[in-house]
């Protein structure tokens, strides 16, 4: 990044890892200047793609979302698919967000955070049996990241596994949490202890 010219990727990688450490000022400053110097270059949906991302960190869902449906018109991808499936969650438009995250799945079945999308939309419209289906062959893929084992802790906990699901739980705990999860540490913890009680 500090090279006089740097490639716009490796900035915009460089702002990424920003952001999952946490340093979203930065992060966002260095997107900021790259869109001035890029408005409409052949990277920009790339660039604004990961921008998103800051808007989110910052509160702005609603801003990201339109930032990654315009993207999404002319630039698809896993990654677009990954943030805009998780933040229409997020949002509470459930309808918009299954339409979305079952696009994704056919655009890429194997990809992790899109199956956990879809498995936690199916969750929250109370379709537990299919977010039951996604959440198994999710879990054959050994996901390394904390929000796959507690989303599926919750469906266990409804379907009244809760010994399985105490299980997921403390294995979301054993995992790396970034600034970009989209679980705390504390609310599993919270939720675990609420699962055990119930055992």
């Amino acid at each position: 990044y500090r090279l006089k010219n740097p490639p716009v990727r490796d900035c915009v990688s460089y702002a990424y890892i920003l952001l999952k450490n946490g340093i979203t000022e930065k992060a966002d400053e260095i997107l900021q200047n790259l869109l001035n110097k890029n408005p409409s270059g052949p990277d920009s949906p790339y660039i604004k793609s990961v921008f998103a991302l800051v808007l989110w960190k910052k509160g702005k869902t609603g801003e990201a979302v339109k930032l990654l449906e315009n993207v999404r018109e002319n630039y698809v991808t896993t990654s677009v698919y990954e943030s805009l499936g998780y933040m229409l969650i997020e949002q509470g438009d459930l309808e918009k967000a299954l339409k979305v995250n079952l696009e994704a799945y056919d655009y890429n079945s194997d990809d992790k955070v899109i199956m956990d999308n879809l498995g936690q939309t199916y969750y929250l419209l109370g379709e537990y049996e299919k977010a039951n289906e996604i959440y198994e062959k999710l879990m054959n893929s050994s996901p390394t990241f904390p929000e796959a084992y507690y989303n599926y802790g919750l469906l266990l906990d409804k379907l009244g596994d809760r010994e399985k699901a105490a299980e997921m739980m403390k294995k979301a705990l054993s995992l790396k949490f970034t600034a970009l999860s989209t679980v705390s540490r504390e609310k599993i913890e919270e939720d675990l202890a609420r699962i055990t009680d119930g055992i």
